[in-house]
């Protein structure tokens, strides 16, 4: 059983524990990686996607919406978009 640390924050453990397992180690057949898997098969890595977008808004008075454009609805328009797509 091979244990490794700081995984989430840094992927700091695993090398390391890689590193030595190669100098010590028979290469095991298979292994076991007991994470947020559910210990499910996992073939390949869930990766990770990063994006800013910026939102302009025309000036208008919260009174008259319909003269102008708020850039926080529509940011949260988008928000909303984005936590129903993650969701699905």
């Amino acid at each position: 059983i091979a244990l490794s640390y700081d995984e989430e924050v840094g992927c700091l453990g695993a090398p390391l524990m890689v590193a030595e397992m190669v100098k010590t180690v028979p290469t095991p057949a298979a292994i076991i990686v007991g994470e947020p898997t559910r210990m499910q098969v996992v073939t390949g890595h869930k990766g990770s996607l990063s994006f800013r977008t910026e939102v302009t808004g025309h000036t208008v008075h919260s009174s008259r919406i319909d003269q102008g454009v708020s850039a926080v609805m529509v940011a949260a328009r988008l928000i909303t978009w984005l936590a129903d797509t993650m969701a699905e």
